[in-house]
C-alpha cells in the first residue's frame, strides 16, 4: 500500500540468520538454502508474488534442488553438519545418529542463548548436536504432510499410510541401535532422552495406525496415557525439539474417532 514516492525510497531487503549462535563451520547451514526463498521474494515483481512465489510446496521443491547447486559452488550447509556428526560420534556408522538428527530442530526464539547465558566473549564451544541439526527438519515436514494427507483422505490413502508406517517402524527401533553409540560419546550422551522419546512416540504412532486400519476406536484411557507421553516428548531436551510429536498426536487423536457413530 505504499505510494510510488515511498516505494522509490526502498533500497533493498534484509534477511535474518536462523540462529543466534554460530561458528564459521555452522553458519552456512543457518543461512542457506532458506535465504534463497527470501531473495526470490525480494527480486520478484509484486504482481507475481501471489502465484508460485507464495506456493509453499513449490518453494520446498525448488529449495531442495537449489541446495545441491549451492553446495557445488562452495557452500557447506550440507557437508559441514555431516562432518560435525562424524566428529561427535567418532565413527563412520552414522546412520542411526542421522535418523535422530533428521527429526530434531534447535529450540526457538533465542531460548538457547538465554539458557546457556553466554559470556560476553561468546567462548562457549558450539560443538553439540544442536549445532549440527538443521533449523528446519525436512523429514519431519514431509512426515507431517503424509499424516495430514492420510487423515484428510478418511484413512484411505494407502500410499501415505504405508510411508507413515515405514517411517514410524524405522524410528521405533532406532534407539536400540543408537544407544550404545551415544554411551561412547560425552558430547552425545545428553541426547539419550531424545532418542528414547523418538522410539516411544513412534511406537505409539504405530499403535494408533493399527486402530485406524481396523476402523476401531482407541480406548479413552489409552489415548489419555499416550497424550501425556506426547506432552513430555514436546519438552525441549539438550536445547532441541523432537518435531514429529505433533503429527503422531494427530494420529492418536484421530484414532479416538474412527469407527464411532457420529
Amino acid at each position: 500500500a505504499l505510494t510510488p514516492e515511498e516505494k522509490s525510497r526502498i533500497l533493498g531487503g534484509e534477511s535474518c540468520m536462523w540462529a543466534e549462535l554460530v561458528t564459521p563451520e555452522s553458519i552456512d547451514s543457518r543461512i542457506w538454502p532458506r535465504n534463497a526463498a527470501i531473495a526470490e521474494r525480494l527480486w520478484s515483481p509484486q504482481e507475481v508474488q501471489g502465484q508460485e512465489v507464495q506456493d509453499n510446496a513449490s518453494m520446498y521443491r525448488r529449495l531442495a534442488e537449489l541446495s545441491w547447486h549451492l553446495e557445488l559452488v562452495g557452500l557447506t550447509h550440507r557437508s559441514a553438519p555431516t562432518e560435525m556428526l562424524h566428529r561427535m560420534l567418532g565413527s563412520d556408522d552414522m546412520a542411526s545418529l542421522r535418523t535422530l538428527a533428521d527429526v530434531l530442530e534447535p529450540v526457538k526464539d533465542y531460548a538457547r542463548a538465554e539458557s546457556i547465558k553466554l559470556p560476553a566473549d561468546n567462548s562457549v564451544p558450539l560443538n553439540h548436536l544442536v549445532d549440527a541439526v538443521s533449523p528446519e527438519s525436512d523429514v519431519a515436514r514431509d512426515f507431517r504432510d503424509l499424516v495430514q494427507s492420510y487423515i484428510q483422505s478418511g484413512y484411505k490413502d494407502h500410499d501415505a499410510v504405508e510411508k507413515i508406517r515405514a517411517l514410524l517402524t524405522k524410528w521405533s527401533i532406532n534407539d536400540a541401535k543408537l544407544h550404545p553409540q551415544l554411551e561412547q560419546s560425552f558430547l552425545l550422551k545428553e541426547v539419550e532422552p531424545l532418542s528414547q522419546d523418538l522410539s516411544a512416540v513412534s511406537t505409539v504412532g504405530l499403535a494408533a495406525l493399527d486402530y485406524l486400519d481396523k476402523s476401531e476406536a482407541s480406548p479413552d484411557a489409552w489415548r489419555t496415557l499416550q497424550l501425556s507421553l506426547m506432552t513430555s516428548a514436546k519438552t525441549p531436551k539438550a536445547e532441541m525439539l523432537l518435531i514429529i510429536v505433533d503429527p503422531v498426536q494427530q494420529l492418536v487423536d484421530a484414532s479416538g474417532h474412527v469407527g464411532r457413530t457420529p
